[in-house]
């Protein structure tokens, strides 16, 4: 009933206008100076109008420009984040195989294969606890539930989980649908966990149904804290009302990926000891997505991409419950990687469309493809295809068109960055109207609305530079000592291309735009040359260590790669490791940054805060934190 609804202000609606009388004829000087041309006065006004707009049209270019050095900035570290949590996976894959001393703990076989044995542990789960069965009583509640930000009850949880894997496991890799029938769909791209981004999307487009269903492209989770939120609500309406709701999977449907992006530590801290079970049952259901969707016989969906050698009737007979984690096989160097369907899943997940013609391996993310838009001709062309939908990169305006308007990426979860970063976006299709696309931005817990232009592009900026700075910090110590290298007068400064030069082949982040950024990330002397260390202390670490060392230093350094080797070693999901686990993550995390740099057992034995002989890891990580010294323009 959308006529009762209130419209909201400036989103859109139809708009009266009042017919008004026409304007008496006004006898003046002006009508008389209009025969003879204009006059001097009207010529300063236009130089003054002239001016203005050249103003405008400059800061608006300057703000551009400083948007686009953050996103830069934003994408680059994800990018290299991805790309070692591929190298690290594969790594330590191979460190446990060939090594009798680093082993993880004896697991069940569901850590493994997590589309193995997890129905029979559920129907242990159900003879203890009575799975609800779901309901639209029960969707009513799970909804309520949320609204007011009260965590579903693990029995309701497990009951969607159970419900939505046996529905899924009938399903085909490849979804079929259409818009003759239904008039219309949504496609939906990347949520991340952000529940207020769904919220909006049903807000403005409606609840699924069957006469409005939606297609959801994958990543559902990781990053954002409401994963859980957000896969219950989309998994319910599937099973609830069949057909409503389809979701193809994405690379971090995967449950190795969740142990470095954020679901399981979100779904161990929410449900505490029952968390390992809901996450075995979350990694099931992942195992058994459909890989891909394919519209009116004329356009494609899929999470990530393509290669030179996709296919979808290859696709329709892919083993899919066979892959767990596809992330496990995107690495050219695994041998597994090599087969077939291997590399198709990996295109699936986790390639980018390109510029260079051919298909090229996605160095940047570590796993995939990079293709350009011959590949894109020759895939379309085969199948009959006009289009290519897909999501998997974040993108400034929530969409955007490549390879000559043949691929389409759509991403929607807003401020995806930092608050304002991004606007996210839908897709409608209809059988009776042009391919529509809707932006939104959730503007929920912020002050967006009431900031101006620049304030908003110095928030994403600071946000970015933020970011930047903890890589930097990171590599603190090899930066400072290429930076006294190149002061032979030890002066503290250097010349700024000089320092330019040092940051590119230095930092972490490759592809930072230096000279774009310089002004609002150190300070200059007064002959204009750059305080090097000014980039260096203004951020400091503060540990759970007593003292400072360098040990400490090496672990804040390389603190992600070792909470992603926890949570490989922590495969009972326990959130703790003995100090032998401890160290043993140490010795793989040596061997694959090639270094002698350990933490002494000294050091460990501190870190075991509440000396129980373990150390919580997830303590251990939220107590380090970077303080950001007081610096002007920062």
């Amino acid at each position: 009933n959308h006529q009762n609804q209130p419209r909201a202000m400036g989103c859109g609606g139809s708009k009266s206008v009042a017919t008004a009388a026409p304007p008496a004829k006004r006898a003046s000087a002006k009508s008389a100076r209009s025969v003879h041309g204009i006059d001097e006065w009207d010529s300063v006004q236009l130089a003054s109008v002239m001016r203005i707009q050249r103003w405008f049209r400059f800061r608006r270019a300057q703000f551009e420009r400083q948007r686009k050095a953050a996103w830069r900035i934003f994408q680059n570290i994800e990018y290299k984040d991805e790309e070692e949590q591929v190298s690290l996976l594969d790594f330590f894959t191979n460190v446990i195989a060939h090594s009798k001393d680093l082993q993880p703990r004896k697991s069940i076989n569901a850590e493994a294969l997590p589309a193995m044995g997890v129905v029979e542990e559920m129907s242990q789960v159900r003879d203890k606890h009575p799975l609800p069965t779901p309901s639209a009583d029960g969707l009513k509640d799970l909804l309520s539930l949320i609204e007011r930000g009260e965590l579903p009850p693990v029995q309701l949880c497990l009951g969607i989980l159970v419900a939505y894997y046996d529905y899924l496991r009938k399903l085909p890799n490849v979804t079929r649908l259409g818009t003759k029938a239904t008039g219309e769909l949504t496609i939906v791209g990347d949520l991340h966990g952000q529940l207020s981004d769904l919220m909006i999307i049903f807000e403005k487009n409606g609840l699924p149904s069957h006469t409005n269903p939606y297609l959801f492209n994958g990543d559902l989770v990781d990053r954002g804290t409401n994963g859980l939120e957000v896969s219950l609500l989309v998994f319910y309406f599937a099973v609830l009302y069949p057909g409503s709701i389809h979701v193809n999977r994405g690379n971090h449907e995967d449950y190795l990926i969740n142990k470095r992006y954020g679901f399981e530590k979100e779904i161990i801290l929410k449900y505490g000891p029952q968390g390992g079970l809901v996450m075995r049952a979350f990694s099931a259901v992942f195992t058994v997505m459909p890989l891909c969707a394919v519209v009116d016989n004329s356009i494609l969906v899929v999470h990530a991409g393509i290669g030179d050698s996709f296919s979808v009737d290859e696709i329709e007979t892919l083993p899919r419950a066979q892959y767990p984690s596809i992330v496990a096989v995107a690495k050219s160097a695994n041998p597994a990687s090599n087969l077939p369907e291997c590399k198709l899943l990996a295109n699936i997940a986790w390639s980018d469309p390109g510029g260079v013609k051919g298909c090229h391996s996605n160095e940047q993310r570590g796993g995939g493809s990079r293709w350009g838009p011959d590949v894109t001709d020759g895939v379309l062309n085969s199948h009959g295809y006009s289009l290519l939908i897909r999501s998997h990169e974040c993108q400034i305006e929530g969409y955007a068109y490549t390879h000559g308007k043949k691929v389409l990426t759509i991403f929607s979860a807003s401020n995806y960055y930092s608050q304002g970063s991004n606007l996210g976006a839908y897709i409608k299709l209809s059988s009776f109207a042009p391919l529509k696309i809707v932006q939104f931005l959730s503007t929920r817990h912020s002050q967006a609305t009431a900031r101006t232009l620049r304030d908003k592009i110095g928030v994403v900026e600071r946000a970015a530079l933020r970011e930047l700075g903890t890589q930097v910090l990171k590599a603190r110590e090899e930066i400072l000592a290429a930076c006294e290298k190149a002061d032979h007068k030890k002066t503290g400064e250097l010349p700024l291309q000089e320092w330019i030069k040092i940051m590119t082949a230095t930092c972490p982040v490759k592809g930072v735009p230096w000279r774009s950024i310089y002004p609002r990330f150190v300070e200059l002397s007064k002959k204009n040359n750059v305080l090097y260390r000014s980039c260096l202390d203004r951020f400091a670490i503060e540990s759970p260590l007593k003292r400072a060392d360098s040990s400490e230093q090496m672990l804040y350094a390389n603190i992600t790669q070792l909470e992603s080797i926890f949570r490989l070693l922590d495969t009972d999901r326990s959130g703790s490791l003995t100090v032998p686990e401890f160290r043993q993550a140490c010795e793989i995390l040596k061997k694959y940054r090639g270094t002698d740099a350990l933490p002494g057992d000294s050091i460990l034995e501190r870190m075991d805060l509440d000396h129980n002989g373990t150390v919580d890891f997830n303590e251990f990580v939220e107590s380090f934190r970077i303080v950001h010294a007081a610096v002007k323009r920062l």
